[in-house]
């Protein structure tokens, strides 16, 4: 009988022990419960990120989620880079929205959400453009009554973002350590001056150099695309999708891939400003290349300047958004609206 008392006394103990410490948990008293409060802390008082939706481009999904501006303010539609999605610039978007912007973000064709909608619908990734990345854009705007936008394209986005001047009125372009060619220009650049000095000593000599590194370059790109992605994926985890396997990512960025050249994508009439972020230390968009192009554009008459930083990494939109967000709000409120 003792025994039965002490046992029933135990079981009664445990109960309330478990009880104590459900309670406690919803209070922020346990470390679970202070890690659940810190979360709600941290949110709360910030607009909550809205409902994704798909539009439809030639019967292909297109994941967006739209923060609708304030009355008055423009609309900043993010367009991300190869072998990247929406997801990762979800910082950023919710603090240019809580700066009174409405902000847009899509999953391109082959990437994030997009794809994986595509994929449970029993197709694979296939060949995309810059521009019909855009005309994807261009599709969901017309759905969300979007217009007259302003466009950042990181990386490659900013191939899209160019692209997507051809098709609808922008009201700016801000380029941010974008995508300048497929094809290694500065590394082409530099080479040229060689090609050029040893042509004037042997003009056939300088002709098999450059038409070799030409080749090179085009035979060996496709490949050397292929181990980039793979090793951008396996060392960088910022770049990996919860949506998506390894192989479906790379699969996507590689049918994503566009050999033509940023400025190349901008109609001769257009006329709207362009900001443009480089950094010293981006092999991926190298700053000499960036200051170049950018004094093409001026060269057009066109309202280009370069905002050049020391040393910040080619994804610096995801580990420090604020600093890029200050950089759009600077600009932004300089653009006449």
């Amino acid at each position: 009988m003792r025994n039965l008392i002490n046992l029933r006394q135990g079981a009664l103990f445990v109960s309330k022990f478990l009880l104590a410490v459900t309670v406690l948990g919803s209070g922020c008293l346990t470390p679970l419960g202070a890690k659940t409060c810190r979360e709600e802390t941290r949110d709360s008082g910030r607009t909550p990120a809205p409902s994704g939706n798909y539009s439809r481009h030639r019967g292909r999904p297109i994941y967006y989620r739209h923060w609708i501006a304030p009355a008055g303010r423009p609309t900043l539609v993010i367009v991300h880079g190869l072998m990247s999605e929406s997801l990762r610039y979800e910082a950023l978007a919710q603090a240019l929205h809580e700066s009174g912007l409405g902000v847009m973000v899509v999953d391109l064709l082959n990437h994030g959400r997009s794809l994986k909608q595509e994929m449970s619908e029993g197709t694979t990734p296939r060949p995309t453009t810059f521009v019909e990345q855009a005309q994807a854009i261009a599709q969901v705007l017309s759905d969300a009554g979007v217009q007259n936008p302003v466009i950042y394209g990181h990386s490659y986005g900013g191939g899209v973002a160019a692209a997507l001047t051809r098709i609808i009125p922008v009201a700016g372009l801000l380029l941010d350590k974008s995508w300048v060619s497929p094809v290694d220009q500065y590394y082409l650049q530099h080479s040229r001056n060689l090609v050029a000095g040893v042509s004037l000593l042997n003009p056939w000599a300088g002709f098999a150099w450059d038409m070799g590194i030409r080749l090179t370059t085009q035979l060996l790109m496709p490949s050397s695309l292929q181990e980039v992605l793979e090793r951008g994926y396996d060392q960088s985890e910022i770049l990996r999708s919860p949506h998506l396997s390894r192989r479906q990512q790379i699969d996507g960025a590689v049918q994503s891939y566009d050999q033509t050249p940023l400025l190349q994508l901008l109609p001769a009439q257009f006329r709207s400003p362009v900001r443009w972020r480089a950094s010293g230390s981006d092999d991926v968009a190298p700053r000499p290349l960036i200051e170049r192009l950018n004094q093409q554009l001026q060269a057009q008459g066109l309202d280009s300047r370069v905002e050049s930083v020391s040393s910040e990494s080619h994804l610096a939109v995801m580990d420090t958004p604020s600093v890029i967000a200050q950089w759009i709000l600077r600009e932004i409120s300089q653009f006449p609206l």
